[in-house]
This record gives C-alpha cells, structure tokens and sequence, in this order.
C-alpha cells in the first residue's frame, strides 16, 4: 500500500471503502451527481456475498429508488455464502428484512426447477443431518443456523428420479488417497459413458485450483500408458492448463528473477531447490557445484563454474536465448510432461518481444500480471468434461457431477488465520483490538467467546460450500472421499469424516422421516451410499430461465 501511495496507484480492493469515504452518509442526488445518471429499478443478485460497507453504500440509491416510484429487487441465498474470505456477509439478509419501508415483499423459494427429484431428496436430507454437528456459537449465531439450515428444504417439480452416489474409496497397497479417488472417478467416468451419458454433460467439481491440473495430468498419463483412449476423456478447465502449472516454465521464471535481482536470498535458495530436486544429488549450497565462481586455484587450474554463475551468465543474452540457455543449464528437458508448456511458454515470450520490448523487468513484470494465466487449448473443447472449482461453479448447473475430493478442512487452524477480538480484562484491553492466531487452544483463554464464533462461522462456511457443490447437478450427482482418519471418528475436523458420521448413525437417521433414506440406502459393507439409477436427461434447447436456487 505505502508504494502505491508513493507510484499513485489504487488497489481494486479498496473500491468500496473509497467509495463509503465519499459518500459518507450523503444522500442518493449527491451520489447520482457524481455518478452522473439516476437510478429507478435496481435489482442485485447473489446478495448474500455483500459485505457490510457495500450494502451501507447501496442502502441510499435503494431508498432513494423507491421513494421514486421505483422498485429493487434483492436475490440471495444465505446457504449459498461462501465468500466470507472477501467480507461476504449473509447476516445483511437480515437487514433487508427489517426494511419493511423499502422491501415489502419478502418471498421464500422454496421450489427447485433444476434437479431430479432423488438429488433433491438426497440434499434435503444431507443438510438436515449436518445441522447438530454445527458448533452452537452464540445466540445470534444460532438463530442464523436456524434460519439458514432448518427452512432450507424443497420442493421439486421434476417427473424424473435422478442419481446419487457417495463412495468412500479404499486405497490399495502401495497407493495414495488420491490415487484411489482418481482411478475410481475414472471407472464412474466409464459407466456413465456407457450409459449414453456424454463427456460435455459432466463437470467435475474440485475445492481447489491445483486439483485441477492434478486430473488434467492423471488421465493425460492413463492416455499415454494406452489405458484410456487418447481422443475420449477430455477436459475443459481455465485452470489446469495454465503455464502456471508447469513446473519448467516455474523454474524459468524463479531463474528470470534472481538474475535481474541477483542480491535477494529467496530468488537465490528457490534456485538452489530447483537445482538439487533437478539432478537429485545431495549437494551443498557453498560448495563450487553451485557458488563455483571458476577461480584459479594455487597451480593455476581454472575452478568449475558452479550453477548460480552459470544462471547469472546468461543476463547478458537477449531474453529468448536466455531462457533457452537456462533450460539447458538447469537440465529442464528431465522434466516428463511440459513439452507443449514450454512451446506455448516460448512462444509467448516470442509475442511478448516482438510487440513490446525484450527488457527483463517489464516481462517478470507482464508474467505476474497476465502470463502467468496463459492456458493451453484442450483438443475436442466442446465436447470435453467440465473441470472447475466450486467457487468457479457457483450459480451454474450441469447433468452430471462428480465431486471426487470431498475431504477438506472444515476448520482452518493454520496460523495466517487470525482474529481481531476486543479484549475485556486488563492489561489487554489497553489495545483496542488484538490480533490472536485461531487455534485449538483458544477456548482455554479469555477469547473462547470469539474461538467460539470463529469455529461455528467456518461450519457454516464449508456446508455452505458442500450445499454449492451438491446443488449444481440436474440428474446425477456422484461423490467420492478418501477413508476418514481414525482419529476424526466424530466429524469434528474434515468433512469426509463429517458425511461418514452422517451416514453410518442409522439410528439417527431411521428417527427422522426426512432422513431416512439415508438410512435405508447406506451399504455398510462396500461404504457406499447409492440412490436411484443413473439418468440421461434430455437436452433442452429451450431458453433458459432464472433458477433461485
């Protein structure tokens, strides 16, 4: 922030508090005199994602609408908030409620028009059962649990059944979690396909960006190995096929920037890592291997150059040599699988010449701000499977869907998450706001009040995110999780553990008629959840309609 103030530039993020500075409690003439137009009809979507300083700065054009003649219409779905990362803040639904003023009708949909009946059942159930396990909090949190998760069933006016399946996949010997996870959504893959289900019509939904690329790379190697056909199980994926992902083209740029700042340690030592996992040798960081300088020693033999020189020897090539030269010097070729990384990272760098300059900070510069986002274009595009995060799939739909990482942290207990808490005991409360680091041993302290929130919020944050993920399939919906550990028997910290508890406390679920058919369709032997047959639906080409779902 201090650069930008000094370079006179503005972060993106810091829009909306610029914005409140300016308004400042003003009234709708003031804003709409700046803005230079009026407005009489203001509908905002996805609204349980706005933060609390956004919505102070909408409340005036709102008010100001309405006593117009105008009219507002406010969409969102508190089930739906998984954006509280970027200050996304569902409580404000509360608010508008209390508007009657502005919001005198306040309507509950409670229809689904996208999924087959079993998809809705299955999820009405799911999320009924996932409310006890939810950490009380406060009162305020409860009520919100409340209202969010106990009014959350609905309706379906599908005439078609539909699909669910919930696997827990057991890894064989000698093979990792995610490798059993893989080879079973590959085998799931199959059956659909041989059901009449086509590639385009399942999307495969991941928790994270590197997911992705993991896939991309597991059915791209079975292709290579000739256990899959190479011209069936594409994807379609704006992140597994970034230049990011490609350790070469990673290796190249770490390099790029130690040799235009050759004094920062970091850009040093990342080098040093490459070079050692490269040639898989043990070999010293001072040793002439790596910091040879190629001194003569006392009989006049000329030392050898050690790798950094090496790097740093190439600063005086032009850019596109100097990134042949580096691949050569760091031996990349070793690397299996980056080959078409590398044609379209270098003819990117060819582009970026030819068009701009060959100057080195301009293009470490040009790859932090956009290269790096680059991707290769998948063959059969069109008819390839969707491949995205859960994020990315919000408000979108598809036939099929294939969640095969259902195992996430449900609590964040790394140490970049931290809470602002007010403290009321001396001498602490002598700072008006302490950072504390969230961790399990906060309840033992004068914060277990806000531990306690914290921990209730992240809850509700990642069943909000399972809600997302199982609510986008219109006729299957397939999920698959690693073995909870042993050590998770309650559900307490991932959410594999969580649906496992779920599933295998039949008890629970026979005492709930909403429930039961979870009950009833659990396999405790093969630990397999199965509801209904696979469905191809038909493809309807008529136009689309707002879901508020």
């Amino acid at each position: 922030r201090r650069n930008n103030e000094m370079t006179g530039k503005f972060l993106l993020g810091d829009t909306a508090n610029l914005l409140n500075k300016i308004i400042d409690d003003s009234t709708a003439p003031f804003i709409y005199e700046k803005i230079g137009t009026t407005l009489r009809h203001i509908m905002i979507d996805e609204f349980q994602d706005t933060s609390k300083i956004q919505w102070k700065n909408f409340l005036p054009l709102l008010e100001d609408s309405v006593s117009n003649g105008g009219s507002n219409l406010i969409v969102g779905d508190p089930k739906q908030a998984i954006y509280r990362w970027r200050n996304g803040d569902y409580s404000i639904i509360e608010d508008v409620v209390n508007h009657h003023e502005l919001y005198p009708v306040n309507e509950q949909m409670d229809t689904n028009y996208r999924s087959y009946q079993n998809v809705i059942r299955f999820n009405n159930a799911i999320f009924k059962s996932c409310i006890p396990y939810i950490p009380k909090g406060d009162a305020t949190i409860q009520n919100q649990i409340k209202n969010i998760y106990e009014l959350a069933s609905q309706k379906t006016k599908a005439d078609e059944e539909g699909y669910v399946k919930y696997q827990i996949v057991a890894k064989e010997d000698g093979e990792k979690a995610d490798e059993a996870i893989m080879r079973a959504m590959v085998e799931q893959i199959k059956e659909l396909k041989s059901c009449g289900i086509e590639e385009k019509d399942i999307a495969i939904l991941v928790r994270k960006n590197g997911q992705t690329a993991k896939i991309a790379k597991y059915l791209s190697d079975l292709k290579e190995e000739g256990a899959l056909p190479k011209d069936e199980f594409n994807i379609v994926s704006s992140e597994a096929f970034r230049l990011d992902n490609s350790l070469s083209v990673n290796i190249i740029m770490n390099a790029l920037c130690f040799i235009y700042d050759p004094h920062n340690d970091v850009y040093e030592h990342r080098l040093y890592l490459d070079y050692i996992n490269l040639s898989g040798k043990i070999v010293d960081k001072d040793s002439d291997e790596f910091r040879g300088k190629g001194e003569e020693d006392e009989k006049g033999n000329k030392g050898e150059l050690g790798i950094k020189y090496k790097i740093l020897n190439t600063s005086n090539l032009p850019l596109y040599e100097m990134i042949e030269e580096i691949y050569f010097i760091l031996g990349l070729d070793k690397i299996k699988d980056n080959g078409v990384y590398m044609q379209l990272f270098l003819d990117k760098v060819n582009t970026f010449i030819n068009r701009k300059s060959s100057d080195l900070k301009t293009f470490i510069n040009y790859w932090n701000e956009k290269l790096c986002g680059a991707t290769l274009s998948s063959s059969n595009e069109s008819n390839g499977m969707r491949v995205l995060t859960i994020h990315k799939s919000k408000g979108l739909e598809f036939k099929t869907v294939i969640i095969p990482f259902a195992d996430w942290e449900i609590e964040d207990t790394k140490n970049d998450n931290v809470l602002w808490c007010e403290a009321s005991e001396r001498p602490y409360n002598d700072i008006s706001l302490l950072p504390i680091n969230y961790n399990k041993n906060l309840p033992n302290t004068i914060f277990k009040g806000e531990y306690a929130c914290e921990k209730a919020q992240m809850w509700i944050d990642n069943i909000n995110l399972l809600y997302v993920a199982f609510t986008r399939a219109e006729a299957n919906l397939i999920i698959f999780s690693p073995e909870p550990s042993k050590t998770d028997t309650d559900g307490e910290k991932k959410v594999n553990a969580l649906l496992a508890s779920i599933f295998s406390n039949k008890e629970k679920a026979m005492s709930d008629v909403d429930t039961t058919l979870l009950a009833e369709h659990w396999n405790d032997v093969d630990l397999k959840f199965e509801y209904g047959v696979l469905s191809k639906p038909k493809n309807n080409k008529k136009s689309r309609i707002l879901y508020l779902l």
